[in-house]
């Protein structure tokens, strides 16, 4: 009996083509749901979507308290003042520096949280950890970008909020030079807080806003003055436009102690225009003798001069010293113009007149040389 084998399976062939026209289907059912969602995506969040984005989670914590319910208050406790530069008008000054303000929004149960007072302590728990936010501070006459080292913020239950940071600063402050070596400078730090047009936040000063380190608050060839604090009214540009706001002055009055100019400048100088005076009394007739002494006397104070330039202010404007050195320099100079005179006389066979103007140079030239040195003090001190 013969056996009959079933016959294999027939495969019929898929059309080529046919997944790639499913796949089109799907797309082209899903590029509209894609679009719409774009466009929704694209559109701009109503108030209230905005508002209520900002008020969940920790976004609501780093904003500031609202408008009028919050005041930072500063205290400033002075390190270190060194480094005054008179021409550049710059000096450097170390501080700690603390702010303290209200913020509701950071107020916590003792019980809940277990602590009675959250410290973060270090920049990296500053930066990294801490969820609340902070005043940022600005100095408004600094050079450079202030350096701040090491961070303490803490936060009480009740949602009083302290930050203390050291600070390193190059500050410049207005010096007026025209009285050197007797002047006297106020060196100014103008603190503000770094905000935006339309939420100003008011900087205060603390119950105890100003301290010192009396023993480090020591700077050479001055005297330091006890540092005072005012508020004076701030003006910056500032996110959105210009700020307006209350800034926080720390003053401290210098004085120059000028014992140093006047021993290496001005008294050794008075003493060489003083002896420059001698050829008044020398005879007559020995005019190479009276030049000689002159000269040397004017050379002396040129080369004076040169040598001790580094250690005066180099300005526009003509200060005390400068006077004095070019009073003293114009007497020495006319000396050599007498001197010639008489000779003249001497040569003529008037010498009477040579004697006479001799005689009148011997009082004539130090009243002058007084004068003129306080008619330039008087200038410099009261009427400029």
């Amino acid at each position: 009996m013969r056996q009959q084998v079933p016959a294999p399976p027939t495969v019929v062939a898929e059309p080529r083509g046919t997944s790639y026209t499913g796949s089109v289907k799907v797309y082209r059912t899903l590029l509209p749901a894609l679009a719409l969602c774009t466009l929704i995506a694209l559109l701009p969040a109503g108030p209230a979507t905005a508002a209520t984005a900002h008020q969940d989670g920790v976004f609501r914590s780093l904003l500031p308290p609202e408008a009028g319910a919050l005041a930072v208050a500063l205290h400033v406790h002075l390190l270190n003042l060194h480094a005054i530069d008179d021409e550049a008008e710059t000096f450097r000054v170390t501080a700690i520096v603390e702010l303290q303000w209200m913020d509701p929004g950071q107020a916590f149960d003792p019980r809940a949280e277990g602590v009675t007072e959250k410290v973060f302590s270090g920049n990296y728990q500053f930066n990294e950890i801490s969820p609340g936010w902070f005043p940022q501070l600005m100095i408004s006459n600094a050079v450079e970008v202030p350096q701040f080292q090491g961070v303490l913020y803490r936060v009480e239950p009740d949602g009083r909020s302290s930050v203390r940071q050291v600070m390193h600063a190059l500050v410049r402050s207005p010096m007026q030079l025209k009285r050197f070596p007797f002047d006297s400078q106020r060196l100014e730090i103008r603190f503000a807080l770094l905000g935006f047009a339309d939420q100003p936040v008011p900087l205060v000063a603390a119950d105890n806003p100003i301290t010192l380190d009396a023993a480090n608050m020591r700077v050479p060839e001055w005297q330091l003055e006890p540092p005072r604090l005012y508020t004076e009214q701030h003006r910056s540009v500032a996110g959105g436009g210009i700020a307006s706001g209350d800034a926080i002055v720390v003053s401290i009055d210098a004085r120059r102690q000028s014992l140093f100019m006047l021993r290496l400048v001005m008294l050794p100088l008075a003493l060489i225009v003083m002896l420059s005076w001698c050829v008044f009394w020398m005879d007559r007739s020995s005019v190479g003798d009276r030049m000689a002494v002159s000269f040397v006397g004017i050379l002396t104070a040129v080369a004076y001069q040169t040598m001790t330039s580094d250690i005066m202010p180099h300005v526009a404007y003509i200060t005390f010293t400068n006077a004095f050195v070019f009073i003293s320099l114009v007497l020495m100079s006319a000396t050599v113009i007498v001197n010639l005179r008489v000779a003249a006389y001497d040569k003529q066979g008037h010498h009477e007149r040579g004697n006479r103007m001799d005689n009148l140079c011997k009082w004539l030239f130090p009243a002058c040389y007084t004068a003129l040195v306080s008619f330039s003090g008087a200038l410099t001190f009261w009427l400029l």
